[in-house]
């Protein structure tokens, strides 16, 4: 069984998001201000699983270190554009 879990993304550094079972990004989008990831959760498969991200704005210099374009957002109320990067290999596991 699977089920959709919304997680609230930091911005300008990489980080990870930890599952206690294999996860897979589906949505990044803008949430209140905040940027958030929705995740689809695989309860059948009992592996704990993480997802190493980074966002970053329109603008600011950075280091894809292995990290690969996943998506980008608007945000609406403040016209700030940013963009996803996740761990190569990840974004569709």
């Amino acid at each position: 069984m699977k089920v959709i879990y919304k997680y609230q993304l930091h911005i300008g550094f990489p980080t990870a998001l930890y599952f206690p079972n294999k996860g897979k990004i589906v949505k990044f989008g803008i949430q209140n201000g905040y940027p958030m990831a929705w995740v689809e959760i695989d309860h059948d498969q009992k592996l704990p699983d993480s997802i190493q991200y980074f966002v970053v704005g329109t603008g600011i210099d950075f280091d894809d270190n292995g990290f690969e374009y996943f998506d980008s957002v608007i945000d609406a109320v403040n016209g700030f554009v940013w963009h996803m990067y996740v761990l190569k290999g990840k974004e569709n596991a």
